[in-house]
């Protein structure tokens, strides 16, 4: 249905359910997290990365940066998940993509 919000989805819907319920997940990181969040930046180890979100596309990646000693390189301007290609295991058409007739930037380079 694509609604995250379980009060959006009609009572008929949700009763028809036929999923357990979740267990709890509890995450425990006695020493804190390994990233920090700063607004839309991310970091985490050598990483670093904004993040965003659009109408469109969901979730999409900005300046997409690896720390190599004392340099930072760029890895990607812009990614959405929207250009991930999926490996299929029968030829001849092994990859979909969000618009079937793009080869994108990073899907490319991701199978």
């Amino acid at each position: 249905m694509g609604e995250y919000v379980p009060h959006h989805i009609p009572g008929r819907i949700r009763s028809a359910s036929r999923r357990e319920p979740l267990k709890p997940l509890h995450i425990d990181q006695p020493e804190g997290p390994s990233f920090t969040l700063d607004g839309n930046l991310l970091q985490w180890q050598n990483w670093s990365l904004r993040i965003g979100f659009n109408h469109r596309e969901g979730m999409t990646l900005h300046t997409v940066r690896y720390r190599d000693g004392d340099r930072n390189r760029s890895v990607a301007h812009r990614l959405s998940f929207a250009e991930m290609i999926v490996s299929l295991p029968r030829p001849p058409r092994w990859t979909i993509t969000g618009e079937p007739h793009s080869t994108s930037a990073s899907g490319a380079w991701a199978s």
